[in-house]
């Protein structure tokens, strides 16, 4: 015999899409309450997230680097612009998982897209100034994944203790 009702005692999972307001992963932080939370002057709870924040758009330059090499070196330029409407389609993913606010998202993606966009451009004038030497195109692609590691770390190891706290 199959129950065919649910007891009250018994929640249902909403289905999603169904007037239920999107609730962010917990790898996720809510973008607006990050910026209402600086507004009130809570920066250090701000902060961390930020951080984490900068570190992925220097790791994503960094990523970004590595395939803009890797596709130079065969002047595979298709691939180049391949890569290029990739990234454009992530940021979109992004702008519509960063907040319900679109109008808000879409300037976190505009920063995001600055900070990715400037680390690109210093590890492409260092390339382009060192002669395209090779190992200054690798030297900088792991620079700046360390670099984003190096600020992100410490940014996680803070929320950590946030919420333990």
């Amino acid at each position: 015999m199959s129950q065919a009702t649910s007891t009250a005692e018994e929640p249902q999972e909403p289905r999603r899409g169904h007037g239920h307001a999107r609730r962010p992963p917990l790898a996720e932080v809510d973008s607006w309450e990050l910026w209402q939370a600086w507004r009130r002057g809570e920066r250090r709870f701000a902060l961390p997230w930020i951080g984490l924040l900068v570190a992925f758009c220097v790791v994503l330059a960094g990523m970004y680097s590595f395939f803009f090499y890797s596709t130079s070196l065969d002047n595979d330029t298709v691939a180049q612009v391949g890569l290029t409407l990739l990234f454009v389609a992530f940021l979109f993913r992004i702008w519509r998982r960063i907040s319900p606010r679109r109008g808000f998202a879409l300037i976190v993606i505009t920063l995001m897209l600055l900070i990715s966009g400037l680390a690109f451009l210093t590890w492409l004038l260092a390339y382009a100034l060192s002669g395209w030497n090779p190992w200054a195109a690798i030297g900088g692609t792991v620079s700046l994944g360390l670099i984003g590691l190096f600020i992100g770390l410490p940014s996680l190891n803070t929320i950590s203790r946030q919420q333990d706290a």
